[in-house]
């Protein structure tokens, strides 16, 4: 970093845009948080009394448009466009355990109702109380040492109101390395999924994508990968689909668009290779969804690495 941009530091880089970054030689660890930036932007907002709350968003949030009567008034809905803005940062850079419903409120970045206010501030007040969590980067063996894995999920129009027109499926991407988490995204998919598994192969496609990108990266950072990144599906008829299975693929696929089959072309090359994964083990589970807070809790705390679990 010193040697490229200059950095001011002549020691190890502790702290960029609001990320603090501490290391552990002995331990082999290296942790990422915003504590600091959540306080502040708790304290701005008048949230530090709050009651404590357990999740981000209550199981299975959904949000509705807002009507006359609920929409906020311009002077809110520029606050409501700043508090989004605030949030999208925080889950873009360490908090992937709030992508989700940010993802669903930043939908009404234009005309957002009381409701929706309301739950934006929940999100803070959950930011508040775990801001001590950190995604930690751990030493591996030489076996598991920068070698990532990726976690693809789909949720097929959760309640019928996701995106535009209220009928898109939500997409969650999640890739791992050395233990915690380096990649994410939450998004709508941008078109209408007939079914749970075009749903699921058009989130595979958005997935391989970005492994794609990873394994470009890591190539670029001195660590170039040998094998094919293993990326994690829960549903079988979409995996089946992306490793060329020709009776699935016929039943299947008539209607999806082929720009979907980037990843059969993928793993033809041998560059991701797509396994089966159980839905308790699907990480990117978080992603897709407003989730209970025993389910929050256990795939947030995988994610972060306070597990030091590396799934294989």
């Amino acid at each position: 970093m010193r040697k490229e941009f200059g950095s001011l530091t002549a020691t190890d880089l502790d702290w960029v845009l609001g990320i603090s970054i501490d290391y552990d030689r002995d331990a082999g660890t290296c942790t990422m948080t915003q504590r600091q930036y959540i306080e502040d932007q708790c304290r701005a907002l008048g949230l530090e009394n709050e009651p404590t709350v357990a999740t981000p968003a209550l199981a299975n949030f959904s949000a509705d448009p807002p009507t006359d009567e609920t929409a906020l008034t311009p002077a809110e809905q520029k606050q409501y466009m700043s508090i989004i803005g605030g949030l999208n940062y925080v889950q873009k850079q360490t908090r992937l355990d709030v992508a989700a419903i940010i993802s669903i409120l930043a939908q009404f970045l234009s005309r957002a109702s009381k409701a929706h206010m309301k739950q934006a501030k929940r999100v803070w007040v959950y930011l508040r109380d775990t801001a001590d969590h950190t995604i930690t980067y751990r030493r591996q063996d030489a076996a598991t040492a920068n070698v990532p894995l990726a976690f693809c999920d789909a949720s097929f129009a959760p309640g019928g109101k996701t995106g535009f027109g209220w009928r898109r499926s939500r997409t969650g991407v999640v890739i791992t390395l050395n233990g915690g988490a380096i990649l994410w995204m939450s998004r709508c998919q941008t078109c209408v999924a007939m079914s749970t598994c075009e749903a699921e192969y058009v989130a595979l496609s958005q997935c391989a994508q970005e492994a794609v990108w990873v394994r470009a990266v890591l190539t670029f950072l001195g660590a170039p990968q040998t094998e094919p990144m293993r990326v994690h599906e829960d549903n079988e008829a979409a995996a089946a689909i992306a490793n060329s299975d020709a009776e699935t693929t016929i039943k299947r696929t008539k209607a999806v668009d082929i720009r979907y089959h980037y990843t059969r072309e993928k793993v033809e090359r041998g560059e991701i290779k797509v396994v089966p994964c159980r839905t308790d083990d699907m990480l990117a589970d978080i992603l897709t969804k407003c989730l209970g807070p025993e389910k929050q809790a256990h795939f947030w705390t995988m994610l972060r690495g306070a597990l030091h679990a590396y799934l294989r």
